[in-house]
């Protein structure tokens, strides 16, 4: 059972900016590589006959150019869709196979970012927070140590070692059970049923 009494240690994260999180997403859906979603070269083959996303829609010349040049990368080239929207209007700025259905790459996080910066606002603080149970005896825990996340899209391998000096700054050398992660706050759908496991 998750635990409810919480340590000391509390990481909190303030959300990038919007404009540079607009930025990164423009660049992340630039190039989104990874394997089709249910093999769908057919799709593509679709999209080149006739869809309105087959050839790269584009208002500026230049842009175009410079989108055109990033998805004919030999890297990037095969297996992969891009869309660039304007944050402001919502318009379609580019558009390459952008209705194909792709298996999202670990840079899918930078639009969770933009997600999360405009449905919860430049105010939320995300946090993660470190808990127990069992009581703490000169310095060792007797008990399991537990790690509760809030959906921190843009956590990193330092904020884990913050966490672990906050830890030992309440006291905790040793922990005697195990280190575990309640992921209560979420729901059980964690990976799409379409997206190849390959």
């Amino acid at each position: 059972m998750p635990p409810t009494t919480p340590t000391a240690a509390r990481h909190v994260r303030r959300p990038p900016s919007r404009a540079a999180t607009a930025a990164l997403v423009a660049l992340t859906l630039l190039v989104v590589p990874g394997p089709p979603a249910d093999a769908v070269p057919a799709a593509e083959r679709a999209d080149r006959a006739g869809s309105t996303t087959a050839a790269a829609r584009v208002s500026d010349p230049a842009l175009a150019r410079s989108l055109a040049a990033v998805m004919r990368d030999s890297r990037v080239r095969h297996g992969s869709s891009a869309t660039v929207a304007d944050t402001a209007g919502g318009a379609v700025l580019y558009s390459r196979y952008g209705s194909t259905a792709r298996t999202p790459a670990s840079n899918l996080k930078l639009v969770t970012a933009a997600a999360a910066m405009d449905t919860l606002g430049p105010g939320y603080r995300f946090r993660t927070e470190v808990l127990r149970v069992a009581a703490v005896r000169n310095g060792v825990l007797g008990g399991d140590l537990w790690i509760k996340g809030y959906g921190d899209p843009t956590t990193r391998q330092q904020d884990y070692a913050s966490l672990a000096r906050q830890v030992r700054a309440a006291g905790i050398r040793r922990v005697s059970g195990h280190l575990d992660v309640d992921v209560s706050w979420f729901d059980g759908q964690s990976y799409h049923p379409a997206w190849s496991r390959g």
